[in-house]
């Protein structure tokens, strides 16, 4: 990178981050968008704003966790940097001449800040605002999260009740049902439920169910129904002469004899009494072949030279069936829409009453409800007020996969910073940091034209708010090496990014800023699908592993080529320096979770290679978890011959001979006789284990799922193998991944319902929902991740091994989609009407462009070296699609001039030079782990923690806790009193005794007690007697931690004083009248001074240390001596 464009860099990240500015940036892939924001957040801290004035909102859980991490990891090293380490980083961020002091505090300010620092996702915010406002948004208060498992069980409630319930729209379930399968027809179900708040939105935009499906029909043009338009087509045919024209074509060549052969079928229809659509469909393929294009001729030019008739009355046939099925598609495509909208609304009703018999919420409720309250309600013009009185600064981070609903909600909070109508006059700020080249989100509704759209409406919201706007563009990566910036600048030169047509956001420039190091991209030639499979004898079963795909094949060959890189000491760059690559380096991505995805897992731990294992998995669809139900589906029912089968055929027990272990138990029982009967009946020494497991299992019936799992896998059942180990041998160490989730499942029963055996197996067996699996961090295993789950990562390596289909641009499930005309429906492109194949080729350019995004977001995951290949797609001759990821990438190269090399498959192409890293035994060589010590321990002799707080230390006076007399309210007006010395010393001198009276009030507290309460605090925090204490040297509720006697103490000290040449440690006393006597002092109020005393010698060696009660009442400050301190201490070693 030259000089140039590093300044470019260093300027527009500088003016992104400036607080003076609202903000709209687009960038780059690997260009710190995220250290933008967390230098943007930090800056905003440094000129005053206060950390819970902020709202900032993220894409992931996991993306919210990374920004805090990095902000609280720089606010904590400015705590403990010396000045001119300090100086030089405030100078660096563009925060020069700030004071030092307030850099060090604000570390200790965003800790202590309630509710912490607003990171959080979208979902969060929504949740957060539906919670403090219920009553407005109509929600339950202590509304549940439904999290994926369960809304789907809800989900199949509603399904189930939308096809079969009472009310429901039958005919509409019924025309869908004549023309799919079941599973087609439940996956158009699941679609018609991922939609049904659009369905609801439509129908409530056009007045309700029936206007809508009005509006639908008119959209095709339909006036009349399909029965009506073939019943007049059947009455308008002159049948006489149609058949003359059958006798005539049958009688001549074989081309004629087919044409009349389909003209006879139609016409047999007629006269049989055919469906209305069955006989439109019969007429149709006389003029149309199976792909739905029209036959060129009719009659051959032999026969229409013999009957010059003959040609014009086959014309007037054709013409009239393509006029019939122009009508007829429109009229059926309207009908499909207006069923598909009756059984999404009715979806969406049914699921709504389920999450309110539930009192739950799921994600998209969220939003919804959340949009509602902030737009629609009565009460919008209340909480946007209290909202704006709390939030001065927006940020949005990857704003690319923001859906329009989520724009429309932060909108409004947009527009209060800019109305003028705002709570507090104070610089306010919107900032939006995304990449439509990264938006790939398209089916969750993401859509990069409308983050474009939104630039443009924030810069217009700042100009007539006369605020300042600006929109800088981050161009630098500081990720990927030339070689790989190089392919991807040259792979995405004339792709359309964002819309069918070339845009400005369509042209990609990358320059690198890591232009002095180098790396290699590779493209293999395709992996063709072996030509001959093994032979498969007749009983082997269905799942049996052949290893001659070409999933099988090219898993296998990548697993190899990742062993041969590690043992060469291919080189990949790690602060600024050369290294061995390592399997952990290595990120494979694929576009779908199928069988390659399957089989490259498999292949890199058969070949000795540590794997992260699948980034999402279906429990139900585990063939471990399903030995594992098995399990307690006999413990459950005993009689359950098949479970019980499968238990005998499972890990545990292995017996897997049919004939010599199956058969001759099951065969010849008499009628009624379970398998379990015959198992106890059979003496044999070959079912001992067998007998005796099976009653351990119905034994365990009413145990937790957690507790019957941890039996089955930890307990060495036949004396040698634990349940582990019998798994690992039949189903290998990959079945550990989904094993592990399920007893994760188990640890965390939902709190719906109790946590029973046979609950868990329901909620198991009927959860079709993925399990994520967070594979962010690199930990030393290959991660094998789709592209949709890499967003976000990056790695020394990367593979992309899925690269050869084409663009998914076929409608799911039929169901097209549009916010402004509804739902578009068809099943097969030859059954659109011109409304349809318009909203088709729509979709088409929409998906077209997400093909290619997805692209972009593989590519520019790679740090140092990237590997493009794949598998032979499809039958085609060519092996891939012409729109594959795999050519474009190597037209690229070859534009670039990169170099031809071997690989496996053949000749491919390199641009970039691979190298080998230096020997470094210091740093390379495997060393054995040392366990630490706490590993080694057994649990007796692990230390205990104590709670240095005298109701964790010793018995105290009952009385104090009482119910009775005075000792409840007694700790009532400790807890008051406490609070206020905390808070008070914080606050200017003049504004506290107004500030005690409003928290007390906020505590409820009566009036009348509310004026004795703050003039006692005060008493306290005026006096001179007590200036120290709360001077500038003090801190309130500073944690205390350490060991003592070899117990772990941890405590929290209400006020600490750390002076040049003492400490001193003050605890208040609230709930009882100060001894006379300091050696009254209550023994455990001692021990626990002393303890924090021991701990806090440890950190200040060479400081005399203070320890002192606070009696509030009197008030009274008793300093404890040092021989009472040392005998409480020995008190406590003695016992």
């Amino acid at each position: 990178m030259n000089a140039d464009h590093r300044r470019e860099a260093d300027v527009n990240q500088g003016r992104a981050a400036d607080p003076a500015h609202s903000v709209f940036v687009i960038a780059n892939a690997g260009s710190g968008k995220t250290k933008v924001l967390v230098d943007r957040i930090a800056r905003l801290l440094l000129q005053g704003s206060r950390p819970s004035a902020f709202l900032c909102i993220t894409y992931t859980k996991a993306a919210a966790a990374e920004m805090q991490r990095r902000l609280f990891e720089r606010l904590g090293g400015w705590c403990v940097a010396d000045d001119a380490r300090l100086r030089e980083d405030l100078d660096r961020l563009g925060a020069q001449g700030v004071n030092l002091a307030r850099a060090r505090a604000l570390f200790a300010q965003a800790l202590e800040t309630p509710g912490g620092l607003k990171i959080q996702t979208i979902h969060a915010f929504c949740e957060r605002l539906l919670a403090r406002f219920p009553l407005e948004a109509g929600v339950p208060p202590g509304f549940q999260i439904a999290d994926e498992a369960r809304a789907g069980a809800l989900l199949a409630e509603a399904r189930a009740a939308a096809a079969l319930g009472l009310g429901s729209p039958q005919e509409a379930f019924k025309r869908f049902a004549r023309r799919l399968s079941g599973d087609a027809l439940e996956e158009l179900l699941d679609r018609l439920a991922s939609r049904r708040a659009d369905f609801r939105h439509f129908a409530e935009r056009r007045q309700g169910e029936l206007f809508a499906a009005q509006a639908l029909r008119d959209r095709h043009g339909v006036v009349v129904g399909s029965e009506t338009l073939v019943s007049a087509f059947v009455d308008a045919l002159d049948r006489p002469a149609i058949w003359e024209t059958v006798e005539t074509l049958e009688a001549s060549s074989t081309n004629d004899r087919r044409l009349g052969g389909r003209v006879r079928r139609a016409l047999d229809q007629i006269d049989s009494g055919g469906a209305p659509d069955v006989i439109a469909q019969a007429f149709f393929a006389i003029a149309f072949n199976d792909n739905g294009e029209r036959y060129k001729t009719a009659a051959t030019a032999t026969l229409t030279k013999q009957h010059p008739w003959l040609a014009h009355r086959l014309e007037n046939v054709t013409d009239a069936i393509v006029a019939l099925r122009d009508r007829f598609n429109a009229s059926e495509r309207a009908e499909d829409a207006a069923a598909a909208l009756a059984l999404g609304l009715n979806l969406d009703e049914n699921y709504s009453r389920a999450k309110d018999r539930a009192g739950a919420l799921d994600f998209d409720d969220l939003i919804e409800r959340a949009l509602d309250l902030l737009c629609k309600s009565d009460a919008a013009p209340w909480v946007l007020y209290k909202l704006d009185g709390g939030v001065d600064h927006i940020l949005i981070d990857e704003g690319q996969d923001t859906s329009p609903g989520q724009w429309d909600l932060i909108t409004p909070l947009q527009e209060e910073f800019f109305a003028g109508l705002g709570a507090r006059e104070r610089v306010r700020t919107v900032f939006a940091v995304g990449d439509p080249k990264q938006s790939i989100y398209a089916f969750q509704g993401a859509d990069p034209a409308r983050f474009l759209d939104e630039a443009q409406r924030l810069s217009n919201r700042a100009a007539n708010a006369g605020s300042s706007f600006i929109g800088p563009e981050l161009r630098t990566s500081f990720r990927s090496v030339p070689q790989v910036l190089d392919a991807v600048d040259k792979t995405f030169a004339r792709k359309p990014l964002v819309a069918a047509e070339p845009a400005r956001s369509d042209v990609v420039r990358h320059f690198a800023s890591r232009a002095d190091e180098d790396g290699v991209v590779e493209v293999w030639p395709l992996c063709r699908r072996p030509l001959a499979k093994a032979a498969k004898p007749w009983d082997a079963p269905i799942d049996v592993e052949l290893g001659s795909s070409v999933h099988a094949v090219l898993a296998s060959t990548l697993a190899e080529r990742v062993k041969a890189m590690i043992a060469a000491r291919e080189a990949v760059w790690e602060k600024g320096a050369r290294r061995a690559v390592r399997a952990g380096d290595v990120l494979a991505l694929v576009r779908k979770r199928g069988p390659l995805f399957r089989e490259l897992i498999r292949a890199f731990k058969r070949a000795g290679l540590p794997v992260a294992g699948a980034d999402r998995m279906t429990l139900c669809d585990e063939l471990a978890v399903e030995d594992c139900l098995a399990l307690m589906r006999v413990a459950l029912d005993p009689a359950d011959d098949l479970a019980l089968a499968c238990v005998l055929k499972g890990p545990w027990l292995g017996l897997t001979d049919d004939d010599a272990d199956l058969f001759p138990l099951a065969y010849g029982r008499r009628v009624g006789e379970t398998l379990l009967q015959r198992l106890q009946a059979e003496t044999s020494d070959r079912y001992a284990s067998a007998r005796a497991f099976a009653a351990a299992l119905i034994e365990r019936a009413d145990w937790e799922p957690f507790r019957f799992l941890s039996w089955a896998l930890e307990t060495a059942h036949d004396g040698a193998r634990t349940g582990w180990e019998c798994v690992f041998a039949r189903l290998g160490p990959e079945s550990r991944d989904p094993l592990e989730e399920l007893l994760q499942r188990a640890l965390k029963p939902a709190g719906h319902a109790a946590a029973t055996l046979q609950r868990f197996v329901h909620d198991v067996e009927f959860d079709a929902g993925q399990i994520k699996r967070e594979l962010e961090a690199e930990t030393g295993a290959i991660r094998v991740m789709t592209v949709h789950g890499a967003k976000g990562l990056e790695a020394p390596v990367v593979i992309l091994a899925d690269t050869t289909a084409g663009v998914d641009d076929k409608p799911d499930n039929g169901l097209i989609f549009d916010d402004d005309d509804g739902p578009f429906v068809s099943f097969r492109s030859r059954d659109d009407d011109a409304k349809v194949s318009q909203a088709r080729l729509g979709h088409a350019q929409r998906m077209q462009s997400e093909h290619w995004r997805l692209l972009y977001v593989a590519m520019t995951r790679a740090r140092d070296r990237l590997i493009v290949c794949g598998g032979q797609h499809g039958n085609a001759v060519a092996g891939e699609a012409p729109e594959s990821w795999r050519l474009a990438v190597e037209q690229a190269l070859q534009e670039l001039g990169a170099a031809p090399m071997e690989t496996p498959f053949g000749e491919g192409l390199r641009w970039g030079r691979p190298a080998t890293a230096p020997e470094s035994p210091e740093a390379e060589t495997s060393k054995p782990l040392t366990p630490p010590l706490w590993a080694k321990r057994s649990f007796g002799s692990v230390t205990s923690t104590v709670a240095a707080a005298p109701s964790r230390l010793k018995q105290i006076d009952p009385l104090l806790f009482s119910p009775r007399g005075e000792g409840r309210s007694r700790f009532r007006r400790g807890v008051l009193i406490h609070g206020l010395l905390q808070r008070l010393p914080e606050l200017p001198r003049d504004g506290r005794f107004d500030a005690a009276l409003a928290w007390l009030a906020r505590q409820g507290v009566q009036e009348n007690a509310r004026e004795a309460l703050a003039k006692e605090a005060l008493s306290v925090t005026e006096s001179s007697a007590f200036a120290a204490a709360f001077g500038v040297n003090s801190r309130a509720e500073a944690p205390v931690v350490g060991e003592v006697l070899g117990m772990q103490v941890r405590g929290v000290v209400d006020r600490l004083v750390v002076e040049q040449s003492r400490v001193l440690v003050l605890d208040f006393k609230t709930d009882r009248p100060a001894p006379m006597d300091p050696n009254l002092t209550p023994q455990e109020y001692v021990l626990q001074l002393a303890l924090y005393a021991e701990v806090l010698k440890q950190i200040f060696p060479k400081k005399a240390l203070n320890c002192a009660l606070l009696w509030t009442e009197a008030p009274r400050l008793m300093e404890l001596s040092a021989a009472q301190l040392a005998g409480a201490l020995a008190d406590l070693r003695e016992s």
